[in-house]
């Protein structure tokens, strides 16, 4: 699939589609934002685990 691109020439114009487009853009960061934060909190955990293994 694919997010649409985003053209800095439509940005001026500033129509409905261009907004629509800049949407599915924002969604999908704040997707992939949680997935990282959630990947970190893993790794910590993770890390923590293995320490307290060793120890």
């Amino acid at each position: 699939m694919g997010l649409p691109t985003l053209e800095f020439s439509d940005s001026f114009l500033d129509s409905p589609d261009f907004r629509d487009r800049l949407k599915c853009h924002e969604i999908e960061l704040e997707r992939t934002n949680k997935f990282i934060k959630e990947l970190i909190k893993d790794g910590n955990m993770l890390i923590s685990a293995l320490k307290n293994y060793t120890t």
